[in-house]
Parts: structure tokens; C-alpha cells; sequence
């Protein structure tokens, strides 16, 4: 859980800063550098990964005539261009073009450059284990905990990390253990997604909070303003609501043809 914990951290926190005309992008193309700029791009390649690699045991196990073929249905499932474009089309139909030029001035302004490179600097050099041993430090100045904190529930940072492999085990399962019980999985996977968010939420705020040191109280506050914007908020949860689709729409793909290589 640490090591995948600081890996989709990495991808949230990092957002690369590139110059472009804004005035002069299309909705598509001001949407896409959105997805990028937001670690959106960053992180569906990674959840795409971990999809097709939890399906190994089960292709070694399975029939041997069938096993390119399922292999290659696993890999068609879950494209990370396929996954992608259903993000990108979840995002475009909750964010206008408007809203998105906005948002972009902020990824290109100094304030946000400043924060990304801070954020690069810690999550590369820190280890995620090693923040309890300087809780206490990190912890003593309170507004800059309830600003991480601000942060933290407005990027939905824990939310997306556990409620995205939560979809990748159910969707492991819906394949692999088909005949399970759905109710009884659906009770366990609510408990687990519980206790997981409250196990980790102190972890991230540490982690929020060793990525801040050296940024200034009032660019904290900014960057927790643009985060609490409308238009921020509907980007941020219409492109992790299309993680969830783009999932659970490749399950039922794989299903489909699981099902055909049965007859």
C-alpha cells in the first residue's frame, strides 16, 4: 500500500507546466491539457497497468488454447487511449471551455509552478515511511494542517487512491470469481474502503505538509482557494467519476469475450 500510495501521490501532486496560446484552444484541446496538467494523463496509464497485471494468475491458470486470446482481450479491456477518451469525455461534458481556460491560467501561473516544483523535490526525496518520524514538526503549525487538510478534501487525493483500487479488485473479481456473492462483496468492499481512508488520511496530510515547506502560508491559501472553485471541483470529480466508468465499462468488455471464447 506505501509504495502504491506514493506512486498515484507522485502523479497527483506533480502537475507538468508547459507555455500555450489558451485564447486559442478548442474545447477538446483546452480538456486534454487539463487531463495532463492535473495528472490525469499520468495516472490512467498506471490504473491501466495495475488492471491488466491483476489478471496474470488467472490467464496462467487458464486453458492453454485460450490463453493469447484472453490475454489479448485483457489488454483491449482496459487500453489506457480507450480509458483516457471515456475520462476525457466524462470531463468535457462538466467543464466548459471557459472554465477550463481558467483553470489553465492557474496551472501556468508562478505560484503553481512553484508549488509543482516543491512537490517534485519532496515526493522524490522523502520517503512515505519515514514522515512519523517528523509528525510532530510537521504537525506544530495548525493553519498549515488545516490547510493540507483543505487540500487534501478538495483534490480528493485519498478518495481517488482508495476508491480506484477498490474498482480494480472488484473488477479482478467480477473475472476471476464470477459465481461470488455480489451483496456480500459489495458490504466488505464498503468496510474496507472506510477503514483504508481513515488509515491513511494522517500519512497524506504528513505527506501534503513535507511537500508545502517551503512554500509561504498565503500561496497555500491560493492554491487552496483555486481548488474550492466551482469549476475546479467539477473537474476534478467528473474525471475521477470517468476512472470509476472507464473501469467498469472494460470489465463488462472482458466479460463479453470471456464469454464468446466460451461457446
Amino acid at each position: 500500500m506505501f509504495k502504491l500510495f506514493k506512486l498515484v501521490l507522485l502523479s497527483i501532486l506533480l502537475t507538468p507546466q508547459f507555455a500555450v496560446a489558451d485564447a486559442k484552444l478548442t474545447h477538446s484541446e483546452a480538456i486534454s491539457n487539463l487531463m495532463t496538467l492535473s495528472g490525469l494523463a499520468v495516472q490512467v496509464p498506471q490504473i491501466s497497468n495495475s488492471l491488466i497485471i491483476s489478471f496474470d494468475p488467472f490467464v496462467y491458470k487458464s486453458p492453454k488454447e485460450i490463453k493469447s486470446k484472453l490475454s489479448r482481450a485483457i489488454s483491449a479491456s482496459f487500453d489506457k487511449a480507450i480509458m483516457l477518451s471515456i475520462i476525457n469525455d466524462e470531463v468535457a461534458k462538466n467543464v466548459s471551455l471557459k472554465d477550463s481556460l481558467s483553470m489553465l491560467e492557474w496551472y501556468k501561473s508562478d505560484i503553481s509552478k512553484e508549488i509543482t516544483k516543491a512537490e517534485e523535490i519532496a515526493t522524490n526525496e522523502v520517503n512515505v515511511e519515514e514522515l512519523f518520524t517528523q509528525k510532530a514538526e510537521l504537525m506544530n503549525d495548525k493553519e498549515r494542517v488545516a490547510l493540507c487538510t483543505q487540500i487534501e478534501e478538495k483534490s480528493h487525493i485519498i478518495d481517488f487512491l482508495v476508491d480506484s483500487q477498490i474498482e480494480v479488485m472488484k473488477s479482478t473479481l467480477a473475472i476471476t470469481q464470477p459465481t461470488k456473492n455480489n451483496k456480500s462483496q459489495d458490504e466488505y468492499f464498503d468496510t474496507l474502503k472506510v477503514e483504508v481512508k481513515k488509515s491513511i488520511k494522517e500519512q497524506t496530510i504528513l505527506s501534503l505538509l513535507k511537500s508545502y515547506e517551503s512554500i509561504e502560508t498565503e500561496k497555500m491559501r491560493k492554491y487552496a482557494k483555486f481548488l474550492s472553485q466551482p469549476a475546479t471541483e467539477r473537474f476534478i470529480t467528473s474525471g475521477y467519476r470517468g476512472v470509476g466508468k472507464a473501469i467498469i465499462g472494460g470489465t463488462n468488455e472482458l466479460l463479453t469475450a470471456i464469454m464468446a471464447f466460451s461457446k
